[in-house]
């Protein structure tokens, strides 16, 4: 394959791009509608992101329902309790949700179920527990969207349950409602589970305090900051809804914050990150509520110390990884793994040999894994298609986790690796848009910084162009007429003086060469 047969276009509706070419560039058009953008309007909330282009919540088909049963457990002193799951999604969505319903004044708690005892979403164990605790209402966040059965077991104890999950799931799940942008028709299925907890306290202040978004955040803004945090933590798409909490969640002033939350401003939210991953056994939970600043200052270097170590025993367990997949495949079962590193090797080995992989370990009386994949290949269906097999799973495409008894594993493993097996990888390199150089003026600029800030789903665009070469006393540019852009990186070979094709990023007024092929 030559290069230039090599390199593609990322596709797109084309009848969305000509309708965004009527007020932006060709190239950011095409660059808005590969992040889901249909229309202007849908282009000004990702240009400008603000509060005011959020979805109302009532959107959710059995949001009605879901806060009319909370706010009837609220004004009649039931015990609610916030079931809530061991990640940072997990818990900055229970955080929210529980100090809404204390706003509200319910009867609350909170509970993070430990994975390694207790399994994915809902167990019985934890509803034990709660129906000793006089528990008539759980509600869970991030989680619980896939327990049919424990559902079942909390109606049967008196418990109703609903759902608050982004995760795909099983409908009917016999829960009191269920609030999942993934199984009913969402305008946006993407958003984190803190994403869902947010609109979730959104609808039920609005229903029980009468009060607007505009309102609510004028007191509790703060709380923006917890689903930037859990957005990024799940590396869901920051486009849509996403983009509007990261960036509104990033702008949140300091003296709005609480303790804790301050901490995280301070260190950046991208650097704190690693160290909020570490805060496993309610170490985090603890974190975010504490309201003391030499209280949170603790805590959080406590996990920053746990952190450190939990990265060198993590490289440690990726090195074996990397062993046993050259004897194995990609599917890797070591039974002595320590379990909170199978959804970091898994990933780390997605990314390695860009093949789907999948982790486990022996837990107890049954085998757990995680699963990373390509986003071409679906893992969350491989999973599907193995759910006889299968004790409890769940997840999404490109990322999940489930539990297996040890008799079922050998020919689950036979199995994932046929499937594994068929797949074929891409082999080529995708770019948003072919640009001529000479377009590239101060609007374009301008709309391309505006696409800030990036990731998951949003990274920098790649552009695909061909040009000539400037040398000059203060570095190499690109240059098309009288449009020049600075080169920063890479290695350009003397003599080099055209460069077709050529693949970059803009970062600012430079350049950031991908790939390219140098005429000499």
């Amino acid at each position: 394959m030559g290069e230039k047969e090599r390199i593609i276009l990322k596709p797109v509706k084309e009848e969305h791009v000509k309708e965004l070419e009527r007020f932006y560039p060709a190239p950011v058009a095409r660059i808005l509608v590969i992040r889901g953008v249909k229309n202007k309007k849908e282009a000004e909330a990702f240009l400008n992101p603000s509060l005011s282009f959020l979805r109302s919540p009532f959107l959710f088909r059995e949001m009605e329902y879901a806060v009319e049963r909370v706010i009837r457990g609220i004004e009649r002193k039931e015990r609610i309790l916030v079931w809530g799951d061991e990640d940072v999604d997990g818990i900055t969505s229970a955080v929210l949700l529980y100090r809404t319903l204390l706003d509200l004044g319910a009867v609350v708690d909170v509970y993070i179920p430990d994975r390694r005892k207790e399994g994915f979403g809902l167990s019985k164990k934890g509803i034990d527990k709660a129906k000793e605790k006089n528990i008539t209402l759980i509600i869970t966040v991030d989680s619980g969207v896939t327990s049919v059965e424990e559902i079942k077991y909390a109606k049967e104890l008196g418990i109703d349950v609903i759902i608050t999950d982004h995760h795909e799931g099983i409908e009917p799940s016999g829960a009191y409602a269920t609030v999942d942008p993934k199984v009913e028709p969402y305008p946006f299925p993407h958003l984190a589970g803190v994403g869902v907890s947010f609109k979730f306290s959104w609808a039920l202040v609005e229903r029980r305090m009468k009060v607007n978004l505009e309102q609510w955040m004028g007191i509790r803004r703060e709380f923006l900051m917890y689903v930037a945090i859990g957005t990024l933590s799940d590396r869901v798409p920051l486009v849509d809804e996403n983009r509007i909490f990261y960036v509104e969640g990033l702008k949140v002033p300091e003296e709005e914050l609480s303790p804790p939350l301050k901490i995280i401003k301070e260190r950046e939210l991208q650097n704190a990150l690693p160290i909020l991953q570490s805060g496993k056994e309610g170490m985090l939970l603890r974190f975010l509520l504490s309201t003391k600043k030499e209280e949170a200052a603790t805590l959080f270097e406590e996990m920053r110390k746990k952190s450190e170590a939990w990265w060198e025993e993590a490289r440690q367990a990726f090195n074996r990884i990397c062993r046993t997949i050259e004897e194995q495949g990609y599917v890797v079962y070591l039974r002595d793994l320590p379990y909170e590193f199978i959804g970091y090797c898994a990933s780390r080995a997605k990314e390695m040999f860009r093949y789907p992989a999948i982790v486990m370990t022996k837990k107890g009386d049954r085998v757990v894994g995680e699963c990373r994949a390509p986003r071409d290949f679906d893992a969350f269906s491989l999973l599907q298609e193995n759910e006889k097999l299968l004790l409890t799973y769940g997840g999404h495409r490109p990322a999940c986790g489930f539990s297996i008894k040890e008799e079922n594993l050998g020919e689950f493993i036979k199995r994932a690796r046929a499937k594994i097996k068929e797949w074929t990888p891409k082999e080529t390199l995708e770019v948003d848009a072919e640009i001529r150089l000479e377009e590239v003026d101060e609007r374009f600029l301008e709309l391309i910084e505006k696409l800030e800030p990036h990731g998951e789903g949003n990274p920098r665009p790649l552009f695909l162009s061909s040009c000539e070469i400037e040398r000059a006393d203060d570095g190499t540019y690109l240059k098309k007429g009288n449009v020049r852009l600075k080169i920063r990186g890479g290695w350009i070979p003397p003599g080099a003086d055209r460069c077709d094709p050529l693949v970059f990023r803009i970062e600012g007024r430079e350049a950031i060469i991908k790939e390219c092929m140098w005429e000499l």
